[in-house]
């Protein structure tokens, strides 16, 4: 009994150190326990102020890497602007250049054309004073020949009264022949000089007016042949052609009709 007694002594005792053990164990680690969490805390303490750091970090990273895009756009897009604007000033610039020789090749044009229209001019002018004096000529060969038309009648009066004198009183025959001879041989002088007058006056006429002709012609377009005048008009065609001039025609001879007063 007393063995038993003391084996269970011996048991809670034993059983009693190892509870003082445990429990001391229990305190030491639940000082560890708090060591180890207040030093979690403060590492997660830590590791949170360092993730909000870091967070902040890549923030500012990322607006930076943001600002240094925008800026790189902003200068892409100034410099597709610039380049646009050099292309727009090289495109206006020769345009400009463009114009501008339009423009010189346009006046030099003009300046050829009034030179053109100035010899054009001349040349009509000198034509017009051609054919003033044509007119002028032909007028004073119409009053030399209205002139010599007058002395004609004249003479035929005279030579009316000296008939009726001499069918009134015919002395002889021989004395009406001299003055029938030498009325005739008047007669025949004035005919050889009215027609070598009219001749030279239509060959001057026609050297006139085909001169103005092709004046005209040659004044338009020097280079024009002048072979189709030369070897005349084309038979089978003539009469369709002169059909087609015919306006032509009357404009041209207006340029050389006359007015001719009627005889009194």
């Amino acid at each position: 009994m007393e063995e038993a007694e003391a084996s269970f002594r011996w048991e809670w005792e034993k059983q009693e150190a190892e509870r003082l053990q445990l429990s001391d164990w229990e305190h030491r680690l639940g000082d560890c326990i708090q060591v180890v969490a207040s030093r979690a805390v403060e590492e997660w303490a830590q590791l949170t102020q360092e993730r909000e750091a870091l967070h902040e970090k890549v923030r500012r990273t990322f607006d930076q890497e943001v600002a240094v895009a925008s800026r790189e756009r902003a200068a892409a897009r100034k410099e597709k602007e610039v380049e646009l604007k050099e292309r727009v000033a090289r495109h206006t610039i020769n345009t400009a250049k463009a114009m501008a020789k339009t423009i010189d090749d346009e006046q030099a044009a003009l300046n050829h054309r009034e030179q053109d229209l100035s010899l054009r001019e001349a040349a009509t002018k000198e034509e017009e004073a051609r054919l003033s004096t044509l007119r002028t000529d032909l007028e004073a060969q119409r009053q030399r020949l209205e002139e010599e038309s007058r002395s004609l009648s004249q003479w035929l009066e005279a030579l009316k009264h000296q008939e009726a004198e001499v069918a009134e009183a015919p002395s002889s025959i021989c004395a009406v022949l001299p003055t029938l001879d030498s009325a005739a041989e008047r007669l025949q002088r004035l005919e050889s000089t009215l027609v070598a007058r009219l001749e030279a006056k239509g060959r001057e006429l026609a050297r006139m007016v085909v001169d103005h002709v092709l004046t005209c012609f040659w004044s338009h377009d020097p280079t024009i042949s002048l072979t189709p005048v030369l070897e005349g008009p084309a038979p089978e065609v003539e009469a369709a052609a002169q059909v087609g001039v015919q306006e032509a025609v009357e404009i041209v001879a207006a340029h050389f009709e006359r007015n001719v007063e009627p005889d009194l």
